[in-house]
């Protein structure tokens, strides 16, 4: 049996279905394609299920379940459970996919130090490895990598300096990848103080980082969470599809924009300028009395509470006598709390 047409064909139908579809909804008399245009993304939403298209691809979200579609592959969560499919062509992929296969069953169990002389930043490119980062007690960069996934392939993982960067890479040059049942675990040691810029990118893999010092933290992921422990810097850049965002306490500018996880802040009188774009999740604000600054809150069909009450039209202004600074939130179906 030729999967590989088969499949290309029933990809076909499934693009002209979705065509005829969207074009008969563009006709029906109670369906305006402008209330679900915003900005350049098309967004429907309903309670806790999500469909947005934009340039970055397609994420649909149907209650603990999530898929999303991209030029960086396939990745279907549903409640505990991540599978990630890495696709740089189609040959490729159907050349390596096993097909009703969870494949092989590998096991990571790893020790590496590092210098940290010169070392100023640290990038991490993983496909679906959480990643823990913390300081740590001695003059050396310290890296440990354990567990267990099951994989079409067995990974292999890179580490090297490059210049003043040290970089961690498991993504494959070629080929396409399934992994599934992951309970691997990537945790960095490293000594305060050294590091200026961190940057993690990956497909489902989580991010925690606690008790650091860095000028600068840049976090990409569809599916991953975010969250940050104790960790001071200048600067968060953090986009996620469906992935939670969580910073206690925070410090510095952000810019935050997440489709349908839910973003946390913990505001000190350290926070700066903030800015937080999300679709339909949630967006919390603790501690808004520590923060010296403007305040902007929008949302299109959820709600804005401010320390304790429902503000009337869902949009929220607040001045500073003595600050510059702004925090602005706006999303379109998600409700903002303020406390």
């Amino acid at each position: 049996m030729d999967f590989k047409r088969i499949s290309l064909i029933l990809l076909g139908v499934m693009l002209i279905s979705f065509g005829i579809g969207f074009y008969s909804l563009y006709y029906i008399d109670n369906f305006r394609l402008d209330d679900y245009l915003v900005g350049n993304s098309i967004i429907i939403s309903e309670k806790d299920n999500l469909v947005k298209i934009d340039s970055e691809g397609i994420r649909v979200k149907d209650g603990d379940t999530f898929v999303s579609i991209s030029w960086r592959g396939i990745v279907v969560e549903d409640g505990d459970t991540k599978t990630t499919i890495g696709i740089n062509s189609l040959d490729e992929l159907f050349r390596n996919i096993n097909i009703g296969s969870s494949g092989t069953t590998y096991t990571e169990d790893l020790k590496k130090e590092f210098s940290a002389e010169g070392i100023e930043e640290l990038k991490i490119d993983t496909i679906f490895v959480d990643t823990y980062i913390y300081k740590g007690e001695d003059e050396k960069i310290s890296i440990v990598l354990n567990g267990k996934y099951a994989s079409n392939k067995k990974f292999e993982f890179d580490y090297r300096v490059v210049g003043n960067t040290l970089q961690i890479t498991n993504t494959p040059n070629t080929g396409s990848i399934t992994v599934a049942n992951s309970n691997l675990k990537l945790e960095l040691y490293i000594p305060d103080n050294i590091i200026k810029n961190i940057q993690f990118e990956s497909s489902s893999g989580d991010l925690k980082v606690n008790d650091i010092y860095a000028d600068k933290i840049k976090f990409e992921s569809s599916s991953g969470s975010f969250i940050s422990n104790n960790t001071i810097t200048s600067s968060f850049n953090i986009k996620s599809s469906s992935g939670n965002v969580t910073i206690k306490p925070h410090s510095g500018s952000a810019d935050i924009n997440s489709s349908s996880g839910d973003v946390t802040l913990s505001l000190t009188n350290e926070s700066e300028k903030i800015k937080i774009n999300s679709s339909s999740g949630n967006i919390n604000i603790l501690n808004i009395k520590e923060y010296m600054g403007n305040i902007s809150a929008r949302t299109s069909s959820g709600r804005v509470v401010y320390e304790g009450s429902s503000v009337p039209g869902n949009n929220l202004e607040v001045t500073s006598l003595t600050s510059t600074y702004l925090i602005q939130m706006s999303t379109s179906s998600g409700n903002i709390n303020i406390e």
